[in-house]
């Protein structure tokens, strides 16, 4: 070991081990509504279980007709707009 006497301090670790983690940030820094979020994990987790709809509400923690319900109403969002 490379330290100066008998006890190893927390400044004798490398920098990743006790710095603070930088956060990942979202690609134009701007804050998200909850409904954003929602929205946007919502097409995650769809994309990443292959569109499987019934795969997507199990990974979620949802039924079938709440994914249902949240598909619905991010569709009539986007006619809105």
């Amino acid at each position: 070991m490379m330290v100066e006497g008998n006890v190893i301090d927390i400044k004798d670790l490398p920098p990743y081990l006790w710095k603070p983690p930088v956060l990942a940030r979202t690609h134009n820094d701007n804050l998200l509504s909850m409904d954003e979020v929602q929205e946007r994990h919502l097409v995650s987790v769809l994309e990443r279980m292959g569109g499987d709809k019934s795969r997507a509400a199990e990974v979620l923690g949802i039924s079938r007709s709440t994914l249902y319900n949240l598909l619905a109403r991010r569709e009539l969002a986007r006619k809105a707009n």
